[in-house]
């Protein structure tokens, strides 16, 4: 029979650190959820690619009797990427955690959970927020034309929608996806509809979820974001950047196995000879890439 002994225990509490740590992170992960998933094996570079086959030409005659064969050429587009590596940590001096009242092994855990998710969020958000497609409120046709008024309404979103699905962007699920700022939650509570259907909502699939109204499902998060001093004039102080895609528009590159990880050196490491700081850490390996541009639209509307 095995026997679980000392040496198998740091192994045991860094597999701890990281699901506590990503308990944390999760809240904040709500861009990285919709990237097309894409894995980079061990010693296998640090490169990953994407490829999309572009659909053939509908034929435009019709066969003879005797047909000649000719087939349609095959084209493709390719998307590479690098991984970048991020991360950032915390010490704590053996000092202050003995005099503490608090539990600031478990405290600190909480806030390197807190800035991992913030981080790679951030990072997935400013990929999905460059796209070259926008749309606005109110027949507006660009930012400059925006004025204090135009506020989020379902019908600027619907037309997002109509976008997507007149570029053939397959959905996510059965809906295509809007991510939000809860100021422009407030302003789609306005409209009874949307106000009704958030009552009568069913359970969530995502992180962050709302409500499914028309075929776009709209997941809400204080990290969507905002352009200030813009619109016509200069006048719109803040301007919400939402974004409605469909399945595939983005892809995330995760190196896998442990793309991430929380780190804890105990006190005696290097640089710490009198053996009384105790670092905590997270490290992640990734890339966002847009994928399909007409498979993604941001709408920017006033606030």
């Amino acid at each position: 029979m095995a026997t679980m002994t000392r040496g198998l225990e740091p192994q045991v509490i860094e597999t701890y650190n990281v699901r506590k740590t990503l308990e944390f992170a999760k809240p904040k992960l709500v861009y990285p959820q919709f990237g097309q998933p894409d894995m980079i094996m061990k010693r296998k570079s640090d490169t990953a690619s994407w490829l999309r086959f572009n659909k053939l030409s509908v034929p435009s005659s019709t066969l003879s009797d005797n047909p000649t064969w000719s087939p349609s050429t095959v084209t493709e587009s390719k998307v590479t990427a690098q991984l970048d590596f991020w991360g950032n940590g915390v010490e704590l001096v053996e000092f202050l955690e003995q005099t503490s009242f608090l539990d600031l092994p478990d405290e600190y855990k909480k806030l390197i959970g807190q800035n991992a998710g913030e981080t790679i969020n951030e990072k997935v958000r400013d990929v999905y927020v460059a796209g070259l497609y926008a749309t606005y409120p109110n027949s507006r046709t660009g930012r400059h034309q925006l004025i204090s008024t135009d506020y989020a309404d379902m019908d600027v979103f619907t037309n997002a929608a109509m976008y997507l699905e007149d570029n053939d962007a397959p959905k996510i699920g059965d809906s295509y996806v809007a991510i939000i700022r809860p100021f422009v939650k407030g302003r789609l509570l306005e409209n009874s509809s949307f106000r009704n259907a958030v009552q009568l909502r069913k359970d969530s699939l995502f992180t962050g979820e709302l409500v499914d109204v028309g075929g776009v499902r709209f997941v809400v998060t204080s990290t969507a974001p905002t352009v200030t001093n813009q619109g016509s004039q200069s006048t719109v102080a803040t301007i919400d950047q939402s974004i409605v895609l469909g399945d595939g528009a983005v892809g995330i590159a995760r190196l896998m196995p442990g793309d991430f990880k929380v780190v804890v050196t105990p006190p005696g490491g290097h640089g710490d000879e009198y053996a009384v700081k105790t670092s905590i850490a997270w490290k992640c390996y990734l890339k966002a890439v847009r994928l399909i541009e007409e498979w993604m639209y941001r709408v920017e509307t006033a606030r």
